[in-house]
C-alpha cells in the first residue's frame, strides 16, 4: 500500500505506459464483470482466470494485530522509495510485464500470531543484477481471481477497499479465499489524486 507524494514517485511503481491493470485480452482471460453494493459503499469488481505468476521482491514481516498492517505497509513503501529500492525494482521489471512494482501479501500467514510476509515486488526477472539486496522469490498459482477496483489517494483508498472486501464482499458474494498471495496492482499517476486508480487481486474459489 504505497503512500507517495508526487506523480514522479508514482512512475516508479509501474511499468510505464504499457500498464493495463494486468488484464489479459478476451482471448486469454475469462472475465465476468460485476458490481456488488456493500452496506456502506459500493465497489466494482470482476472475476478473472489468470496463469501462474513468478514474483521477486523485498519482504517484511507484518502483524495484523490492532491494525498495525495499515501503518507498517505504507511505512515500508516510503522507506523503499527513499532508499532507492523502488527504483532498482522498477529498473528490473521484465520486458513485457504489465504489473510493474506491486504489493504481495498473506504469504506464510500465521494464525496464532496473525502475522504474514508482505513483499514489494515485480514479476521475476531473468536479469537479477539490478535487484536490491534482500529480495526473495515466491509465486502465485494459476486460477480464479477476484479483482477489485480502488479509486482515490493512497493509502486511504486501498485500505478502505481492503476493509470492504473483508467485511462485506466475502460475506455476500458466495466466493471463498483459496490458498495463495493477494496482490496490489498500482497504476501510473499521482497517488495523492482523488482519481488515482489501483487494484486488489485475491485468489478465490466459488
Amino acid at each position: 500500500m504505497a503512500s507517495t507524494s508526487s506523480a514522479v514517485e508514482a512512475d516508479c511503481l509501474c511499468a510505464g505506459e504499457s500498464w493495463s491493470g494486468g488484464r489479459k485480452s478476451s482471448a486469454e482471460t475469462a472475465i465476468i464483470e460485476g458490481v456488488l453494493k456493500g452496506r456502506t459503499l459500493g465497489m466494482n469488481f470482476r472475476i478473472e482466470i489468470q496463469p501462474a505468476i513468478k514474483i521477486t521482491g523485498l519482504p517484511i514481516r507484518v502483524s495484523m494485530n490492532s491494525g498495525r498492517d495499515f501503518e507498517d505497509i505504507p511505512a515500508v513503501w516510503n522507506r523503499a522509495m527513499n532508499d532507492g529500492s523502488i527504483k532498482k525494482l522498477q529498473e528490473s521489471v521484465p520486458e513485457g510485464s504489465k504489473l510493474g512494482v506491486i504489493g504481495v501479501s498473506t504469504i506464510d500467514y500465521d494464525e496464532k500470531t496473525r502475522e504474514f510476509t508482505y513483499l514489494i515486488g515485480i514479476e521475476s526477472p531473468l536479469n537479477r543484477s539490478r535487484l536490491p539486496d534482500g529480495c526473495v522469490d515466491t509465486a502465485t498459482e494459476a486460477g480464479t481471481w477476484a479483482v477489485f477496483e480502488s479509486r482515490g489517494s493512497l493509502p486511504d483508498a486501498i485500505q478502505k477497499t481492503w476493509k470492504w472486501i473483508i467485511s462485506e464482499w466475502f460475506a455476500t458474494s458466495g466466493y471463498h479465499r483459496r490458498d495463495g498471495a493477494d496482490l496490489e496492482i498500482y497504476g501510473p499517476g499521482d497517488t495523492n489524486s482523488p482519481d488515482y486508480y489501483c487494484e486488489v487481486w485475491i485468489p478465490v474459489v466459488n
